[in-house]
């Protein structure tokens, strides 16, 4: 374990990230410096979140319906806490910068993966095994 808290890539107290994140979002909807479409942004995503009619219903797939919540969830996470201005995520976070930094970097890996996947996805002009024909 260093000095900052991290003992092989995690966090000694990963157990507050959680409570330290929902704070940051509670300071961030009341800081006038936040542009009101990322406070929309943030309430649309809980609201999603905690709505119980969703895209994919957790009643009808359990193990899958989570997931929507999930990606909405992760995509309106990295629109506030790492595309905002970090001297105002940096003055409303109650934790260390280095557990402030790993919820960032796992954000971001989490928003790229899902990206990644919509456009393989999506947005693939045509299948290899198609294309060969």
């Amino acid at each position: 374990m260093n000095d900052n808290g991290v003992s092989n890539g995690r966090i000694k107290s990963a157990h507050l990230v959680i409570p330290r994140l929902g704070h940051l979002l509670f300071c961030l909807i009341k800081d006038s410096r936040v542009p009101f479409s990322k406070k929309l942004a943030l309430a649309g995503g809980l609201v999603y979140f905690i709505f119980p009619t969703d895209l994919i219903p957790e009643s009808r797939l359990p193990h899958l319906g989570l997931v929507d919540d999930l990606i909405v969830l992760i995509r309106v996470l990295r629109s506030i806490l790492v595309d905002l201005d970090s001297d105002i995520i940096q003055e409303h976070w109650k934790g260390t910068a280095q557990e402030l930094k790993w919820v960032q970097h796992a954000i971001t890996r989490g928003d790229d993966a899902i990206v990644g996947i919509w456009n393989k996805v999506v947005c693939d002009d045509t299948p290899k095994s198609i294309a060969k024909v």
